[in-house]
């Protein structure tokens, strides 16, 4: 089987099993977006060459056992809903002494109203610049 991709975002297969023992094909199409700096602008799918791939097992920001993942596996069957991933980093100001953060994701629609709102508390020992 081949698959033919004539746009420019990634997409890949991969034969699956299912819980039931039956095959499936599972076809993935991953495109990544440029975030909006200014609160009028649309987000702009990245060019070709900067699509992020297809991730063929789960990857870990260390060891697999102890860390986090930082991308999981795309080809998983059955997947009824789309998977958004935001990676990143929290700092504490310079000299401050502290172990603990609060960090927070706040995505807004057009109207400026919350669409999702998360924050936690990211807890790690303090190294001064």
């Amino acid at each position: 089987m081949q698959l033919h991709n004539a746009s420019d975002i990634e997409a890949g297969y991969t034969i699956g099993l299912q819980k039931n023992d039956h095959h499936c094909i599972v076809l993935v199409a991953k495109a990544t977006y440029s975030m909006p700096t200014e609160d009028n602008e649309l987000a702009n799918l990245k060019d070709k060459e900067d699509q992020v791939v297809i991730y063929e097992s789960d990857e870990f920001t260390e060891e697999s056992i102890t860390s986090a993942p930082l991308y999981e596996n795309d080809y998983a069957p059955n997947k009824v809903k789309c998977d958004i991933v935001l990676n990143g980093s929290a700092y504490s100001f310079p000299y401050e002494n502290t172990d603990s953060k609060v960090v927070q994701l706040k995505i807004l629609d057009s109207n400026n109203e919350p669409m999702m709102d998360k924050s936690f508390r990211v807890i790690a020992p303090h190294t001064f610049s």
